[in-house]
Parts: structure tokens; C-alpha cells; sequence
């Protein structure tokens, strides 16, 4: 009994192989596997959301407590049919320095979204804004100063937080600004600290990769951006 059961192997076998052994029959396979992968990436594979914090944030205070400029890059690598809904994001800043002046670390919420504009188009969409508080490059301002505020981009509102939507396959880059949970920011100096952003979609949680930042000891201003650079 054992004998027949192997030879019925050997014999199916043996079919197989002269079966593979016609062109058209190998194609008809692969082209089922094709099909199979196909359908797979376009309907059903969910895929993960990366997410990139940048080389460069923008700190300042407002109200007494810390404001964060941060452009996040977020990349949706399921199947086109998988939409991720973006409902909320974090931040974590950890090891702040200088560590002898609370608070050590803090948790930031995602309050709005910015964009950048070109200085022209600014200087025309905020003329009397600017010109009623003072805000120009004044003349006695050297042609150096007056000259870099025409060059750089400048940042302008865009919207409150609010979701939005991720298709798969898409990449997004976006200019948020997050602002401190709690208590008042007491320090008036920055040295440096560590951060990781958490972005929440209707399915989970995911975490960028923690970077730290050098904030060359910069002074805090109020409503005024400094920027810390990666020290990675």
C-alpha cells in the first residue's frame, strides 16, 4: 500500500514536469501570479505610514508657553485603495536643556496648519497689516536686513487643525505648529532637546524616529521663530 501511494507521487510528478514543459502553460502561471500580486497592491495591501520629522524647528513662546514650527513629511505606502485619515498628531520634546529650570520635558498639540508664501506675495497680502504695525524693513535698517526679508519665504495661515485624508501611495508635506499642553514655558533660554512625533489615523498610532536638536543657547522670543537644527 505504501509503494502504491509513492509511485502515484512520483507519477503525478512526472505529469507535472511535461506539463511545465510546454511554454504556454509556464505563461499561464506567471501570469496568474501577476494577476494574484496585482490585485493584492491595488485592494488589499494596508501598508504603514512613515513619518519624517525635519533637520530644522522653529521655537518661540506664545502666551507664555512654547510654539513649535515643524514641517512633518508623512508617507502612505499601502495600496492606492487604503486611505489613512490624519486625526490627530503630538509631539514629545525630552531632555531639554538647560535641565536645572523646569519643565524637562513637555507634550505639544497640533493647533494649526502653516504654509509657506513667497515674500512678494506676503508683502502684498499683509501691505496695511504690515505697514500699520510697523513690520517693514525701515530705512535705517542696513541694505543687508532689508534685503533678506525680500528674499526669505514666510510662513501664513492655512487652517486650524482639522483631519485630513492620506491615499495610499501619496506623500504629503506639511508646515504645523504644535503648542505646549500644561503649564508655562520658565525658561528663557534654549540649549537643546530631544523630539518624536506621534501621529494618530483612524486605525493606530505611529511614531517618527526621535531626533535631537541644538539650539545654539538661543534666547526665546515671543511670536518671534528661532530654529534648532539636528544634531544627528
Amino acid at each position: 500500500m505504501h509503494n502504491v501511494f509513492i509511485d502515484k507521487i512520483i507519477a503525478w510528478f512526472i505529469k507535472l514536469a511535461v506539463w511545465l514543459k510546454e511554454p504556454s502553460n509556464i505563461i499561464s502561471i506567471s501570469a496568474a501570479f501577476i494577476s494574484a500580486a496585482t490585485f493584492y497592491y491595488i485592494y488589499w495591501d494596508k501598508g504603514e505610514l512613515t513619518v519624517i520629522i525635519p533637520e530644522r524647528v522653529g521655537v518661540t513662546l506664545t502666551d507664555g508657553d512654547l510654539s513649535l514650527l515643524v514641517p512633518i513629511t508623512l508617507t502612505n505606502d499601502g495600496s492606492p485603495r487604503q486611505m489613512r485619515h490624519i486625526t490627530n498628531m503630538t509631539l514629545k520634546l525630552t531632555k531639554i536643556e538647560p535641565i536645572d529650570i523646569d519643565p524637562q520635558s513637555i507634550s505639544a498639540r497640533w493647533r494649526t496648519e502653516f504654509t509657506y508664501i513667497g515674500p512678494h506675495e506676503y508683502y502684498t497680502k499683509y501691505f496695511q497689516i504690515l505697514t500699520h504695525f510697523d513690520k517693514l524693513p525701515s530705512a535705517e535698517e542696513n541694505e543687508k536686513e532689508r534685503l533678506l526679508w525680500f528674499l526669505h519665504d514666510k510662513v501664513d495661515f492655512k487652517s486650524r487643525a482639522a483631519p485630513f485624508a492620506l491615499f495610499g501611495g501619496d506623500t504629503e508635506q506639511k508646515l504645523f505648529e504644535f503648542v505646549q499642553f500644561g503649564r508655562g514655558f520658565e525658561k528663557a533660554h534654549l540649549k537643546s532637546f530631544r523630539m518624536q512625533a506621534t501621529i494618530e489615523t483612524e486605525r493606530k498610532k505611529y511614531l517618527s524616529e526621535p531626533v535631537a536638536y541644538s539650539c545654539s543657547n538661543t534666547t526665546l522670543a515671543v511670536n518671534n521663530y528661532k530654529y534648532c537644527t539636528s544634531e544627528d
